[in-house]
């Protein structure tokens, strides 16, 4: 069983709307959304924080996290810098995990 959770799945909701997927702990909870053209970034608000947050619902059945937004990112399967990230951020580039294992 694979129990490494290091990824997101990014998948089609609208033609204006991503739908973000991951098991990973991190998902829990209000999440800071900030896209770059190469990169996503999560990270949880402080107390201060007054801007836009996003909460992912679980799906019981699956234990999957699951959060829409608006943007465009590629569809795919997407692993977490491991460079960048840490407890108090998830960094992901839009290099699909197919194209990082080469």
């Amino acid at each position: 069983m694979n129990t490494n959770y290091n990824y997101i799945t990014v998948g089609f909701k609208t033609t204006t709307q991503r739908s973000i997927t991951s098991k990973h702990p991190f998902f829990r909870g209000e999440l800071i959304v900030k896209i770059d053209d190469e990169k996503i970034t999560f990270t949880k608000p402080d107390l201060s924080y007054m801007g836009k947050t996003y909460k992912p619902f679980a799906n019981k059945k699956t234990g999957f996290l699951n959060t829409a937004i608006m943007c465009d990112i590629p569809l795919g399967k997407y692993e977490f810098d491991k460079e960048e990230s840490n407890e108090d951020k998830i960094v992901v580039y839009y290099a699909p995990i197919e194209e990082q294992e080469n």
